[in-house]
């Protein structure tokens, strides 16, 4: 599961130090994740309360970096009462398993160039340009057996209308969960929440998350530097043809989105 310490931004994305061990975790974690018996009967013991279970209410799932942390937090926002929800192991299996028992399911869906540069910049040590795309290819694959089962959203949407979001999934699952009014307000509010999740979970350093809103102007002058190195790297990746999948996969899936 992903869930390192954030970088914070003080190794270079230009060339990342990609160690091998976190690597070879990763790849360890990557073949086991289109298994749900195998992947979720580990990570039940290693993160128990983020795991899919019989009496799950709601599972929020994605590719890292595309918007799960504000898709959970404005939805709790939104909640009058503690609901029960699955969320951030980024695996294919948590969302084949909670569609096999008919829990009612929200799957992401963001650009994978976007995405995978995100998750380059948070984890560095881990991630490549390359790899990144790889696992977006994989993650998408494994879930489309599974497509009926659950409300696929489009990053834009869920970050501009989320209310429009729990309408489709109270539509498509029969619930009756309580709606996100997207105000200025209500979304502020949301992202102070992330921030504080993120925060007690160790996935961010003591300041945040570097793309919340209201961060200091150097913090997001260095973040666009970052961005702006890493589009070179993808680029040249796309000169060789490799994020040509991962970017015709997500045309089908956006064509066939729910919202």
């Amino acid at each position: 599961m992903t869930r390192s310490k954030h970088a914070g931004g003080r190794v270079s994305v230009e060339e990342p130090q990609v160690r091998f061990f976190p690597r070879m975790r990763r790849w360890v974690r990557n073949r086991m994740t289109t298994s749900p018996r195998l992947y979720l009967s580990l990570a039940r013991m290693l993160h128990g309360e983020f795991v899919v279970s019989r009496d799950t209410e709601l599972v929020i799932e994605g590719f890292p970096r595309s918007g799960n942390s504000f898709a959970e937090a404005a939805f709790r926002c939104a909640q009058t009462r503690p609901v029960r929800l699955a969320h951030h192991s980024h695996s294919a299996a948590q969302v084949v398993q909670a569609v096999r028992w008919r829990v009612p399911t929200l799957v992401l869906l963001r650009n994978p160039l976007e995405a995978a540069r995100s998750l380059v910049m948070h984890e560095p040590h881990v991630f490549t340009p390359a790899s990144a795309l790889k696992e977006y290819v994989v993650f998408h694959r494994s879930i489309a057996s599974a497509r009926q089962g659950f409300v696929l959203a489009r990053f834009e949407t869920v970050t501009s209308d989320f209310g429009g979001v729990i309408d489709a999934i109270n539509a498509k699952f029969s619930t009756n969960f309580e709606r996100f009014e997207h105000t200025e307000a209500n979304v502020k509010y949301a992202f102070e929440q992330l921030d504080r999740l993120s925060q007690e979970r160790g996935t961010a350093p003591e300041t945040g998350e570097p793309y919340v809103p209201g961060r200091p102007q150097v913090q997001l002058a260095l973040r666009e530097r970052q961005k702006a190195q890493l589009r070179e790297q993808f680029q040249r990746l796309d000169r060789k043809g490799a994020t040509l999948i991962a970017c015709r996969l997500y045309d089908e899936l956006r064509s066939i989105a729910d919202i």
